[in-house]
């Protein structure tokens, strides 16, 4: 089931929101849950304290089901993404992250019917 999770800087702004405590407690249900997790274009802002939490308490123990879709031409580029991700769940596998841009992972898709 797709899911979208609203960036928040930290667990404060969650306590002030009672939809976000929802939605933040939806995901955290969804992520547990997961065989399989793609993050299609989030760049991991070292910024968004909350999501970074809440990504490594429903998946820094199931790194292996994590896939990172995003654009990156340049090594530098695809280095700083990789950081990102790996500050959050420790070292991940070079098959775990396709830098070719969400619209050509996505043109590749099987199709389900």
């Amino acid at each position: 089931m797709p899911f979208f999770v609203p960036p928040a800087l930290d667990k404060k702004a969650l306590a002030n929101e009672p939809i976000l405590q929802l939605i933040w407690s939806l995901a955290k249900d969804c992520l547990l849950k997961a065989r399989s997790v793609y993050f299609v274009g989030y760049s991991m802002p070292i910024t968004d304290l909350a999501a970074s939490f809440l990504f490594k308490e429903t998946l820094g123990t199931r790194p292996e089901i994590i896939q990172v879709v995003n654009y990156a031409s340049q090594d530098s580029e695809k280095a700083t993404i990789r950081s990102t991700y790996e500050k959050v769940f420790g070292k991940l596998q070079d098959a775990q992250f396709v830098f070719d841009g969400a619209l050509k992972w996505a043109s590749e898709l099987p199709i389900i019917k």
